[in-house]
């Protein structure tokens, strides 16, 4: 017995597609595609293009250690502060999921609320894209996620 039949993937397909669109999907993949390769360059630590100052990132959670079912928020601090236009843009991941992108704001930071985080400990990492002039750069954070304490009746 297969786990998926193709009957299975068309109607996952056609679930997709009602849900986000036909013209939504490429926007969702292009999206995750670069969230993927500015995770891979920031975990690489490459140097950037001659001239670009090598961000320091700084990733904070809130809270730390969280409760299950508890929104978190992830923080990321970019060293120097970007300036200009266009100031990157920091992807979120838990391990190599990736969690979500936020843009990095005029005092260099970038921030996402995570629902649903999973209930364990958790190795979460920021990869900033980089500008022009500053070069991506990634961290990492351990974020343990907790079970509900037990309600106590009496």
């Amino acid at each position: 017995m297969e786990l998926l039949s193709p009957f299975h993937l068309i109607v996952i397909l056609a679930v997709v597609v009602l849900l986000f669109g036909g013209r939504k999907i490429p926007e969702v993949m292009r999206g995750m595609g670069e969230g993927i390769r500015s995770f891979k360059e920031g975990m690489r630590g490459d140097a950037g293009q001659p001239g670009q100052t090598t961000a320091t990132v700084t990733l904070t959670a809130s809270p730390n250690p969280a409760t299950l079912g508890q929104p978190t928020t992830l923080t990321a601090a970019i060293s120097p502060v970007p300036t200009g236009a266009a100031l990157g843009t920091v992807s979120f991941f838990n391990g190599s999921t990736l969690l979500g992108t936020g843009n990095v704001n005029a005092s260099g930071v970038a921030m996402l609320v995570a629902n649903g985080l999973p209930a364990g400990a958790l190795s979460l990492t920021a990869a900033y894209s980089g500008t022009a002039t500053i070069a991506g750069s990634a961290a990492a954070l351990a974020l343990n996620v907790n079970a509900p304490a037990a309600a106590v009746t009496t």
